[in-house]
């Protein structure tokens, strides 16, 4: 019989080996659907190398390899001999002028539909395991990336133009995540969508959800009309207001005095609201949840959750809301580990291009970590680089022989990791 220490160590032993590694994350995007997009897209009409498929490829290897910040950075990678092994693409090189060229005249409707078809991929394999361990809110919001004025034509001014030079412009990204994974995006570069007003709004009337998701929004979107749009389409939402002016039509529920984690619950109504800066009342009913932080630096603040939800307890409302924090966390993510400060392109085609690839290689490491049950996304890039190079490892280990000249003959045959 094992002693205590023993079956501890018996039981992370088996968990290592249960650890699912690189490959089961590359088949995922298989050369059939690489194929499928870029037959309907056309996305290599004309070109001769650096075809679609590659460019997906590249960026993957790129940000798990964390060579992703410069298009010189990516031509070496793509001139490297671990990148020709991964991706089969024979002998061809690049130069970063080329690849800024491509990036700024692709078809970006090829990577939009190739990466809701790799997420459809993802759902058939673990949409059951994902959905009862994630969940389906769809927590929704915008984070803004700088951009060199001197460099493009577009983007958005925030703020006064500075006295002397052209300054920093700002593109937008407004995603929504649902569960774990982000999909519904929109990308951002006039000035008009500056206001979350709009950009918001423009996301989550876009976004696809089923009647029984819930839409989670911070108070960026604050537009009464917009409320009143969603509730009459069926949308489910949850928000929070500053200090709303509302009559009262009737009590919801008695919950005054209750608790939860760090709140106390004042009240839960049926209200009707004022439009936003004006004496006009709304005349339809939403549901508002009062609560009051117990302690910390925020102590004895109000806060107002709205929401036109009526089957669920308060408590549920305001953890919803509380969960929309994940999105923030996923942004800052999408930053610090998946390279999205470095859009590598200065026109709209290439930024939106780039975002989906970044979003692609986000979401498999996401999920490498949630099949690891890792939590440190810094430690799981690492787990991850180390497992694609154990596979780059495995298959050109068939073609090491003496003579360098059978090894030019054989390598360019060999159609990389992917198809097998």
């Amino acid at each position: 019989m094992r002693s205590a220490n023993a079956e501890r160590r018996y039981k992370a032993r088996q968990k290592r080996l249960r650890r699912v590694g690189a490959r089961p994350l590359l088949e995922l995007l298989p050369d059939e659907l690489l194929e499928k997009y870029s037959r309907a897209s056309e996305v290599d009409t004309q070109v001769k190398h650096l075809w679609g498929r590659l460019l997906v490829l590249l960026m993957i290897y790129a940000i798990i390899n964390d060579r992703d910040d410069s298009l010189h950075s990516l031509s070496d990678v793509y001139n490297s001999q671990a990148f020709r092994v991964f991706s089969g693409k024979g002998g061809h090189k690049t130069w970063h002028s080329s690849l800024a060229s491509r990036f700024k005249t692709i078809k970006v409707k090829y990577f939009e539909d190739l990466y809701a078809g790799f997420l459809a991929e993802v759902q058939r394999k673990y949409g059951k395991r994902l959905n009862k361990d994630c969940g389906h809110l769809a927590r929704f919001d915008s984070t803004m990336v700088a951009l060199s004025a001197a460099l493009t034509q577009i983007g958005m001014r925030v703020g006064a133009k500075p006295k002397k030079g052209e300054g920093k412009v700002q593109v937008k990204f407004t995603i929504g995540l649902q569960g774990l994974l982000p999909t519904h995006v929109k990308v951002f570069c006039d000035q008009g969508h500056l206001s979350e007003e709009k950009a918001l709004k423009a996301a989550i009337e876009g976004a696809e959800l089923d009647k029984n998701d819930v839409a989670v929004f911070d108070m960026g979107l604050k537009s009464r009309k917009t409320f009143q749009k969603f509730d009459q389409s069926g949308r489910l939402f949850v928000t929070r207001l500053k200090d709303p002016r509302y009559d009262k039509i009737r009590v919801y529920k008695n919950i005054k005095g209750r608790t939860s984690d760090n709140l106390e619950f004042h009240s839960d109504l049926i209200v009707h609201l004022y439009e936003s800066g004006g004496d006009t009342v709304l005349q339809v009913p939403f549901r508002l949840v009062v609560a009051q932080v117990r302690s910390g630096e925020n102590a004895g603040k109000m806060l107002y959750f709205l929401t036109n939800i009526l089957d669920m307890s308060a408590t549920q409302v305001a953890q919803i809301y509380l969960r929309r924090w994940d999105i923030e966390v996923f942004f800052r993510f999408l930053k610090q580990e998946i390279g999205l400060r470095s859009l590598l392109s200065f026109n709209e085609n290439g930024i939106k291009a780039v975002l989906y690839l970044r979003l692609l290689s986000a979401t498999m490491l996401r999920l490498y970590m949630w099949l690891n049950h890792r939590k440190d996304y810094k430690g799981s890039k690492f787990a991850l680089q180390d497992d694609l190079f154990f596979e780059i490892s495995r298959a050109w280990a068939p073609f090491i022989v003496q003579s360098d000249a059978d090894k030019e003959h054989l390598s360019p045959d060999y159609q990389g990791i992917i198809p097998l």
